[in-house]
């Protein structure tokens, strides 16, 4: 049987915060999880996420998520009320009001599940994890705000695998990043 559950990191590295979930499976990698675990960084190509629905029986999805709240700000949405929303029975709440922006990458994440979902396809549990972005501009690292969270969106992602039990209870450590500059995160050149 392969692996039980995978962090999935969505993002784009060359715009700024959306690189977001492609720098936090980087930064858990680094950390290294258990077996049970698989890292993915699929960057912008949402369009392989079918592959993972039926390898593994949960699903954490992160990446920034621009929903209109002060840059930094961490959201997250469980499986329970993913399936609300990808069946459209959440009240009051459709796609478009999970994300500020009609062309964001986040948005395209939803519409995909919702397609997934209503095929049939998505079959194990799924969450989503994000960051309010504060720049989505073209270029490398992450905005200050962003930063400053990172640290703490790392582990509450480890606390939900935690939960599941997935990976061992034990203190995050991260280490910095080895595959891209590390100074590049810091200022953004």
């Amino acid at each position: 049987m392969g692996k039980e559950a995978a962090v999935i990191g969505i993002g784009d590295l060359f715009r700024r915060d959306a690189g977001l979930g492609s720098w936090a499976v980087e930064f858990l990698d680094q950390e290294g999880l258990s077996a049970h675990v698989e890292l993915v960084d699929l960057g912008t190509g949402i369009g392989n996420l079918d592959t993972y629905f039926n390898r593994h029986e949960y699903l954490l999805l992160v990446q920034a998520w621009p929903k209109g709240n002060s840059p930094g700000r961490i959201c997250r949405l469980g499986p329970e009320g993913v399936v609300r929303l990808l069946q459209g029975k959440k009240e009051g709440i459709g796609l478009a009001s999970f994300c500020l922006s009609p062309f964001s990458l986040f948005q395209d994440t939803l519409a995909y599940l919702r397609a997934m979902y209503r095929l049939g396809i998505v079959r194990g549990e799924v969450s989503l994890m994000g960051v309010e972005p504060k720049d989505l501009s073209p270029g490398m690292g992450l905005s200050l705000p962003v930063q400053k969270v990172l640290h703490r969106f790392l582990r509450l992602i480890r606390r939900d695998l935690e939960e599941r039990g997935y990976v061992p209870l034990k203190s995050s450590v991260v280490v910095p990043l080895r595959r891209y500059c590390f100074g590049g995160l810091r200022n953004g050149t």
